[in-house]
């Protein structure tokens, strides 16, 4: 099997596992139904795939995925799924009331466009791109069958749209339109990164970084709420917050670090996670973060070897 064929794989395989069953959206017997693991692939891993393919013809290609990423949250969440908008949605739990302005889950909207971002694009994308460093900065497939990818894409969010009762209003769809095509124009419009003058950070201080990351994430998002914060401090924390971070890590010169390195960056936000489930006393939660961990622990091995 050529390697493009391998990396498409293992980019459209990688993306929903991670945002779905390591963060424990769903559980290990629905995502391995055959049904709604196509749909995840054709969803999240054609997506992803689309995303990477689109951004080798810009000038800050990780400044696009980045923002290409929020515009894929609302593609799934407020197209597809329609979360942003449906206060009955199950997975809202405090933010179904919390926050919610003019029809929209609005700390929840935010949550999931940073999350979908990071989780679901940037970091399958970053590995991938690790993993199979003789693919980078190429193609991975054929104009031909981008299409195809994106027309699944397309059908899928589609027929998501339909499954899915809840009915936005002509307003709330308008909005989400303008967010796709707002960040869509900014990742389109960003110029090349700047490096920073004093240097990159040690890898260690990146991967703590990485795994603090995650962890104020979740609890901004959701500590906060649960502890009486107002939803306008709560959204202005977490905006801040995030952009502090998007600063930080566009400014550092991602060629001092050896392709090991990246990977362990690029997976530490996902170790906060690992951790927390190998301590929960949850079985399955256990053997996802076991998989996960040994998913690391190969494409180490993997990467060693190249």
């Amino acid at each position: 099997m050529r390697s493009e064929s391998k990396a498409i794989i293992f980019l459209i395989v990688f993306s929903p596992i991670t945002a779905e069953l390591l963060s424990s959206s769903m559980t290990i017997p629905e995502i391995i139904n055959p049904i709604s693991f196509m749909f995840l692939v054709t969803l999240y891993g054609f997506g992803a795939l689309i995303i990477r393919e689109a951004s080798l013809h810009t000038e800050n290609r990780w400044g696009f995925i980045v923002f290409a990423g929020m515009a894929y949250g609302v593609i799934e969440e407020g197209l597809a799924c329609k979360s942003f908008y449906n206060p009955e949605w199950p997975d809202l739990d405090v933010l179904a009331y919390y926050g919610r302005y003019a029809g929209i889950n609005t700390v929840w909207t935010l949550h999931l466009i940073i999350f979908h971002s990071i989780v679901s694009i940037a970091i399958p994308i970053a590995v991938t791109e690790m993993c199979f460093s003789e693919c980078r900065g190429r193609r991975l497939t054929s104009n031909r069958r981008l299409g195809f990818f994106g027309a699944t894409f397309t059908l899928t969010v589609i027929i998501f749209n339909v499954v899915f009762p809840y009915e936005p209003s002509l307003t709330q769809y308008m909005f989400s339109f303008i967010l796709i095509a707002l960040f869509i124009s900014i990742g389109l419009i960003m110029p090349h990164r700047m490096t920073l003058k004093i240097g990159s950070p040690n890898k260690k201080i990146l991967m703590l970084l990485g795994a603090l990351w995650m962890l104020l994430f979740f609890f901004t998002f959701f500590g906060l709420p649960n502890l009486g914060a107002s939803p306008i401090h709560t959204f202005i924390i977490a905006l801040t917050l995030n952009v502090v971070y998007l600063l930080l890590f566009s400014t550092i010169d991602w060629n001092y670090y050896t392709d090991l390195d990246k990977l362990d960056i690029a997976f530490s936000p996902l170790w906060f996670l690992i951790l927390l489930w190998l301590i929960s006393l949850n079985p399955e939660r256990t053997i996802v973060a076991l998989l996960f961990a040994s998913i690391h622990i190969k494409l180490r091995s993997i990467i060693k070897r190249t």
